[in-house]
């Protein structure tokens, strides 16, 4: 920015307290303390003003109310994230679900065409399931045309 101020990212778990002033790596370990330790009876006024503060937000009504309504709204957007999330992979799940039955089911006629006329090739089923539904729409004409499944493989190409 160019108001003069700037940015100071601090990790609790450096290891280079002695390029620090005692005050921040007080402060540090008062940041990474579970409750039980960040609870006991600092010496750094600092870290007595801040336990202050938040032992007067834990009893205060209002910030209870607060606290209450901000969980409550963090709880709704993550249902919102998760229901939108849920719906979008339906969607997906849906459509690659009747994609893969619209294939299934143009195989299957190719086949059940093809085996009246003779023998199914090994390979075919194989050539079948690699194809994309727009090449098995060209082979399901090309198997109703064929006399024969040789024919039919001529056809394709293979």
């Amino acid at each position: 920015m160019d108001d003069g101020t700037g940015t100071v990212f601090l990790n609790t778990c450096g290891n280079n307290r002695d390029q620090i002033s005692p005050e921040l790596a007080g402060f540090l370990d008062f940041v990474h303390a579970d409750l039980e330790k960040s609870q006991e009876k600092s010496n750094d006024p600092y870290i007595a003003q801040l336990q202050d503060s938040i032992k007067e937000i834990k009893v205060s009504r209002e910030m209870g109310v607060r606290y209450v309504l901000f969980t409550e709204k963090l709880e709704e957007e993550y249902r919102d994230g998760y229901e939108a999330g849920e719906k979008s992979g339906l969607e997906k799940g849906e459509k690659f679900g009747l994609e893969k039955g619209e294939k299934r089911a143009r195989i299957s006629i190719i086949q059940s065409v093809l085996s009246e006329k003779g023998s199914l090739n090994p390979q075919l089923e194989g050539h079948l399931e690699k194809a994309s539904i727009h090449t098995l729409d060209t082979w399901l004409r090309f198997a109703f045309e064929a006399e024969n499944c040789e024919m039919f493989l001529h056809k394709i190409g293979k």
